[in-house]
């Protein structure tokens, strides 16, 4: 048998979702800005899909201090939030750098 990801679909019927391990290798669906919620202590290793189902943008919650890392950027000048087009996606990956822990982004193209 192999190990198939849950889907975690995020709407405005559903408790709002707060990021843990748990939900590492799972795939998420969101249309709510915000949800799920990144905390700033994702164990490194993290890592999951989240794919914006929205017809309009979709952002992150807003973290206190820059973790999230895109293309382009250097880990020392992430960001504290981002934002996916309708039908677009993204992988999220937890890693620590210089003992810095960085949540990086890896975006996927818009449909």
């Amino acid at each position: 048998m192999s190990n198939l990801a849950t889907v975690l679909v995020l709407n405005s019927t559903n408790p709002p979702l707060t990021l843990s391990a748990a939900q590492s290798g799972d795939v998420i669906l969101t249309q709510n800005s915000g949800l799920p919620v990144f905390p700033t202590n994702l164990p490194v290793g993290f890592s999951c899909t989240i794919i914006n189902y929205s017809l309009f943008p979709w952002t992150p919650n807003t973290l206190p201090t820059p973790m999230f890392v895109l293309a382009g950027m250097n880990f020392q000048t992430a960001a504290t939030t981002f934002t996916l087009k309708p039908g677009q996606s993204c992988v999220v990956t937890v890693a620590s750098v210089n003992n810095n822990l960085r949540y990086f982004v890896a975006l996927g193209s818009a449909s």
